[in-house]
């Protein structure tokens, strides 16, 4: 079940939908600049920098009320947000 949500999420709100396209039809594989350009991912980090750059990315978001944060992913990622939790 889990696969199965995930991989609807992310393709029906995560990818652009000529990457998701692209992605299911052809398996291509994308590098790390790959991903940033094809909106795959925002950013592409070097092995060093990955845990740098999540404890950013995590501080900079700690004022955000985590309530209306949970409510708010529930409408964009619907199912995916309540598998993981994010319900009323």
């Amino acid at each position: 079940e889990f696969s199965r949500v995930l991989f609807r999420s992310i393709i029906n709100h995560r990818l652009p939908r000529a990457t998701a396209v692209e992605a299911a039809t052809t398996a291509r594989r994308y590098s790390g600049p790959e991903a940033v350009t094809a909106g795959i991912v925002e950013a592409a980090k070097s092995e060093n920098e990955v845990l740098s750059h999540a404890l950013e990315q995590a501080a900079a978001h700690t004022w955000l009320d985590r309530r209306l944060l949970g409510a708010q992913k529930k409408v964009i990622h619907g199912d995916f947000a309540a598998f993981l939790g994010f319900s009323e």
